[in-house]
């Protein structure tokens, strides 16, 4: 991703981060701040930590922040989405299917460095 750009979208930076943390064996899941129309304008991740949920906000760099404070324009309504589910973790760590996912996104190998070695 930040190959083609310098930047990292909310729902971009928390899985990239939420990823790293499950990898250290947290419990992880993404938030998302729906509007009152029920569209995702924000995503934070949750880490079970000290044994409650404790909130990261990627793009506002907000640690353990009420959900309001991390949906700054509007009042939101959350939908919790368990990460990773079955999937991601078969393709985060099966050299084959993340193949396959690559290819099914158009995304050439090339662009991702040292693919083949992992």
């Amino acid at each position: 991703m930040l190959t083609t750009r310098e930047y990292l979208w909310c729902d971009e930076g928390v899985i990239l981060f939420i990823t790293f943390a499950h990898q250290l064996g947290y419990e992880t899941r993404l938030v998302d701040l729906l509007d009152k129309n029920g569209i995702s304008r924000h995503t934070i991740a949750e880490i079970f930590q000290y044994g409650r949920w404790v909130t990261y906000d990627y793009t506002n760099r907000l640690v353990d922040a009420p959900y309001e404070k991390c949906a700054i324009f509007f009042k939101p309504t959350i939908r919790v989405r368990k990460y990773p589910k079955v999937y991601n973790f078969l393709v985060q760590n099966n050299f084959f299917l993340k193949k396959i996912a690559l290819s099914l996104c158009s995304i050439p190998e090339t662009s991702i460095p040292n693919f083949s070695k992992n």
